[in-house]
């Protein structure tokens, strides 16, 4: 499914929604199904009343301003990935012919800029590769946990390439966290057997040599000394969305009107250098071209987060209300309230 609904400007919309921010979400879009709830707005009213947010600050507040929100970066390294799962765009999008580096330059500069300002939010190694199907991550990782020591390091995987002997690498390289999602390789209209999935994941446990226990029916902790470590295995029928009008998932309409911290507190930097603000938007599908925010090749990413485009967006996604393109038919509401308070800067 591809450009489904009728694509909403910025300018135009900010034309349109351009309104005083509301403390209280209204009684009659309080659902459980958004997540909207009074509690969680109020939770999330900090991060909605400062103007500089949506107001373009001038450069010498740009650096604080993303010091102050920014705890999650995403940053794919190289754009190949080995499958081409049916509930991603990489089943038809060519991810598979060729490997694209991020330049080496280019990962450089967003290290530098981040331990400029001494980050300590996470940084994860994906967006839609599979990051682990070359090593060259491993230099990428001990750049940035040399520069950025506080900083945590995550990523996830297919678990495809993984080896008892390349997570000890990965572990000394300054990986912190390691999600390997094992999902199952059947097609859409197959159905999931989770007592199957427990011994695709057990085998799989099995075979990396290390200790483990069930934390859920399809879900492993895998005990490491130095890196956490899960095997995830859940029904990609129940755990993925449409990908912001990418992927049927469901014949289900979605008209999303709750608010969304992604623009506010994260940002995803693709292997071409552009930056999205939000994991389902890609540069590479035509549909999201206005959802780039910006290249790191030319610009720092605190002049980025700050653009008038950036602050656009997050006007828009700050209450309840219309949204634009492709956030008006986004299914994942897990992007609402009830988030951490931003860091001092």
């Amino acid at each position: 499914m591809q450009g489904t609904a009728k694509p909403k400007g910025l300018a135009k919309i900010w034309r349109e929604i351009k309104r005083p921010f509301r403390l209280y979400v209204p009684d009659n879009v309080k659902t459980k199904t958004q997540n909207c709830d009074r509690q969680y707005h109020s939770e999330w009213y900090h991060y909605l009343d400062d103007e500089r947010l949506y107001s373009c600050p001038p450069p010498e507040e740009q650096k604080n301003l993303f010091a102050k929100y920014v705890n999650f970066i995403e940053i794919e390294i190289f754009s190949f990935c080995n499958r081409r799962c049916w509930f991603c765009p990489n089943s038809y999008i060519d991810r598979h012919s060729q490997n694209i580096f991020m330049p080496e330059e280019m990962y450089t500069k967003i290290i530098d800029e981040l331990a400029d300002i001494r980050y300590s939010g996470k940084i994860w190694y994906s967006r839609y590769n599979e990051p682990f199907s070359d090593r060259i991550v491993l230099d990428r990782l001990r750049e940035a946990r040399h520069k950025l020591p506080n900083a945590t390091l995550h990523s996830y995987t297919n678990g495809d390439y993984i080896t008892r002997q390349y997570v000890d690498e990965l572990a000394a390289a300054g990986l912190s966290d390691l999600h390997i999602m094992r999902y199952p390789l059947n097609k859409k209209d197959e159905e999931y057997n989770e007592k199957q999935q427990r011994e695709i994941l057990t085998s799989y446990a099995e075979k990396l040599g290390l200790p483990f226990e069930h934390r859920l029916d399809v879900a492993l902790n895998i005990i490491h000394p130095s890196m956490t470590i899960d095997i995830l295995g859940q029904n990609p029928n129940l755990h993925f969305g449409n990908r912001a009008d990418t992927i049927m998932i469901s014949t289900k309409p979605h008209r999303r009107t709750a608010p969304c911290h992604n623009p506010f507190t994260n940002m995803y930097i693709d292997h071409n250098g552009s930056v999205m603000p939000c994991c389902n938007v890609r540069s590479d599908v035509q549909q999201h071209a206005e959802m780039v925010m910006g290249n790191v090749a030319e610009k720092t990413v605190f002049e980025i987060y700050a653009n008038q485009r950036y602050c656009l967006f997050r006007y828009q996604l700050r209450d309840v209300g219309v949204k634009i393109y492709p956030c008006n038919v986004c299914d994942n509401y897990g992007y609402t309230f009830s988030r951490p308070a931003p860091r001092k800067p």
